[in-house]
This record gives structure tokens, C-alpha cells and sequence, in this order.
């Protein structure tokens, strides 16, 4: 079984798009863009609920897990929060086939975070 490689990743959105892209090889998910996805299947054109797209995500890392065709998933965080780490983490612990990354763009940022977990990139570094 090939490895699988999950980066989330913390940058400005412009630079998100011009950076990551679905190829063949690798999956992108970002919860605005699956939001208006789901709002435009809607016979009521109503927004869904965070919880649905929340759900659908959830099918779809599922899905990427089991795939066999794709090896890299880049999921955007708009914000980094408080308890970014530890959902990382979480993640990892239980998708334990995969490696589990968290990018970011501030290098402030990125020496904080260095501290309490491993698996922490520099966006701009990290694609050069």
C-alpha cells in the first residue's frame, strides 16, 4: 500500500489556489468551495449547514484514504485556531497509514508550533 500524504495548510487564500490543485495524483478540500458546491446541488438553494459539509468531508478524506489512484490530500484552514494542533494530531493518531503535515505561512507561527509538534511546515519554504 502506497502512502498517503495529508497536508493542512494555513496561507492566504490567493496563494492557496495558485499553489494547490487537483491533478490526478492529489485531492484539494476546501470547506467554502465544498459549501457552495453542496448549495448548488439544493433544490431550495439554501447554504447547507456546517455540519453537513462537515459530513461531506469527512466522505471525502474517507474516500481519499481508500483510494488507490490518489497519494496527496491539501485541505485549507482559513484560520489557524487554538486547537489546530491537536486536530492535527488527532487525525494522524487515527489515519495512521498516512502522513499527517500542518503547513503555515507565518514564520511566527511556524517557531511556535515547532515546539509541540513534529510534523509542522513552512509554506514558502516547503515549495521551493
Amino acid at each position: 500500500m502506497r502512502t498517503k500524504h495529508v497536508f493542512f495548510v494555513n496561507c492566504a487564500y490567493p496563494f492557496f489556489q495558485a499553489n494547490f490543485r487537483k491533478t490526478k495524483n492529489s485531492e484539494v478540500l476546501v470547506f467554502d468551495d465544498v459549501r457552495k458546491r453542496l448549495a448548488s446541488r439544493e433544490v431550495s438553494r439554501e447554504a447547507p449547514s456546517d455540519e453537513i459539509v462537515r459530513f461531506y468531508l469527512a466522505k471525502r478524506v474517507s474516500q481519499f484514504m481508500q483510494s488507490t489512484r490518489t497519494d496527496f490530500l491539501y485541505y485549507y484552514l482559513r484560520d489557524a485556531r487554538e486547537d489546530t494542533v491537536s486536530r492535527v494530531q488527532t487525525f494522524a493518531s487515527a489515519n495512521s497509514a498516512a502522513s499527517v503535515f500542518l503547513m503555515v505561512e507565518d514564520a511566527g507561527v511556524y517557531d511556535a508550533l515547532r515546539l509541540r509538534m513534529d510534523n509542522v511546515l513552512l509554506v514558502r519554504e516547503s515549495m521551493s
